[in-house]
Parts: C-alpha cells; sequence; structure tokens
C-alpha cells in the first residue's frame, strides 16, 4: 500500500491574521468552509461569529456585525464594506489540514 498527497482533507483551518492591520478585528478563522456555517472573528476583548454567505476557492463573503467582508482565500486581502464605506488590508494567511 502506497500512500498518496491525493487524500481527501478531514479537517481543514484556515487563520487570518489581521491584528498588524486592523485595532477591531484581530483573527478570522473559518473551519467548516460551507455557505450558512460560521467564521470566527477574534477582537481585542471578544470572539464572535460571522456568517458565511457565500464561499468558493477564491473568495469568502462573510455578514459580522452590519458589516460584509469579502476574503481572498488565495492572498489574505480582505475588503470590509459598512455602508457606503469600504477598507481593504492584507492580512496573513495560514492553512492547517488534516
Amino acid at each position: 500500500i502506497s500512500l498518496c498527497s491525493c487524500l481527501p482533507e478531514r479537517f481543514r483551518h484556515e487563520k487570518y491574521d489581521c491584528s498588524g492591520n486592523l485595532q477591531t478585528i484581530h483573527t478570522i478563522i473559518i473551519n467548516k468552509a460551507k455557505t450558512g456555517k460560521h467564521a470566527k472573528i477574534v477582537s481585542p476583548t471578544s470572539k464572535t461569529e460571522a456568517n458565511i454567505t457565500q464561499i468558493d476557492e477564491q473568495t469568502a463573503w462573510l455578514t459580522y456585525k452590519n458589516r460584509q467582508m469579502k476574503i481572498n482565500r488565495k492572498t489574505g486581502e480582505i475588503t470590509i464594506i459598512h455602508g457606503t464605506r469600504y477598507m481593504k488590508v492584507g492580512c496573513k494567511k495560514t492553512v492547517f489540514t488534516m
């Protein structure tokens, strides 16, 4: 029996570290990358869940406190949209799979 690198993932942990760029959000964690599931938002004072409204291999859309967040899953760039204002920040992406 030989091992193959094409085995399916049983667990995936995506983490976006924005602590150097945003004061209100330190990290965003996506464990179950499916529409309708939740991502974790960690701030300096609390932990909150964001609803995953749309997700594919390239982009994830989250809703969080009347804000929409677009995460580029390839580059780690995050766009936060709140009303007519938006902000783009670069975050450090790490992925752990098993």
